[in-house]
């Protein structure tokens, strides 16, 4: 991708110029709300599961035939002690291709995020201005203070949680309940219905932490995302709609043109302009 550009200079007030419009797509509001409800999973220690692998490799074997997907979130939540409501356009491709669309009310965009082979690039159309050289979780994280690679943003609305590593251990439990240990120290919690059919419900990785709802047969429709023990709380619902599996995109879906004259911004001034920096 050429991209062609020159600073702006900085008048009075431009510096701080991106927070009025990076989440015109997404409602901030003050809020002490109470948090979405959450799955109550099973304590203890469980028994020995000698079928875990069986089970995770069942549990998981939809989602990870999933190698391209695109569909539209409804976010909802908490981050920085705010609430955020809006709608984001999203498109997945294995390994690791990602491109979010924050939508406005009308007009463009109010952010345009790619990433591919590790590359990422932040375009804020209303502001002309970009943010390239940043880890692509980087700028997830000052955006909506998770810092999930594309790969794991991908296998969680794909429905495989984490899918952080391989199974090396399980342990079952009560109401058909299972726990399956991955080689990272992550954990997937797996649910069996009355068929006898194991599906993924559940993930925690050190501090984050993954629900889902209403699977049906294909990708989750709600995915609850948090970070336990975070002051102030970071909690997403993400509404999943209008998902699309394993179409043909091209690689100019992870790419974007730079508009001469965008104004570069930092990792920095992003998060100071979200609702982490507000």
């Amino acid at each position: 991708m050429r991209v062609s550009r020159r600073v702006l200079p900085q008048g009075p007030g431009r510096r701080n110029r991106p927070a009025l419009t990076i989440f015109a797509g997404l409602l901030i509001l003050a809020s002490a709300a109470c948090g979405p409800r959450r799955l109550a999973l099973p304590s203890g220690t469980g028994q020995p599961f000698p079928a875990f692998e069986a089970a995770f490799d069942e549990a998981t074997r939809p989602c990870r035939a999933i190698d391209t997907m695109t569909a539209e979130l409804g976010v909802s939540g908490r981050v920085g002690g705010h609430r955020l409501r809006g709608r984001v356009l999203a498109g997945f491709s294995r390994p690791a291709s990602l491109r979010l669309e924050g939508l406005a009310p009308f007009g463009p965009p109010a952010f345009i995020l790619v990433s591919s082979e590790g590359r990422a690039t932040l375009l804020l159309p209303r502001d002309r201005a970009v943010l390239e050289g940043e880890p692509p979780e980087a700028i997830i994280d000052a955006l909506v203070g998770l810092p999930l690679t594309p790969g794991t943003l991908h296998a969680i609305l794909a429905g495989c949680g984490l899918a952080a590593s391989d199974a090396v251990g399980g342990f079952t439990f009560g109401g058909g309940w299972a726990r399956i240990e991955g080689t990272g120290g992550d954990s997937t919690w797996l649910r069996q219905d009355d068929s006898g059919r194991w599906s993924v419900a559940a993930a925690v990785a050190g501090s984050l932490r993954v629900e889902y709802e209403g699977r049906g047969t294909g990708v989750p429709q709600q995915v609850l995302l948090e970070l336990v023990g975070a002051e102030p709380p970071t909690e997403l619902r993400l509404r999943v709609t209008g998902a699309d599996l394993n179409v043909a995109l091209g690689d100019e879906a992870f790419t974007i043109d730079v508009p001469e004259r965008a104004t570069t911004i930092t990792l920095g001034e992003l998060r100071r302009a979200g609702p982490l920096g507000r």
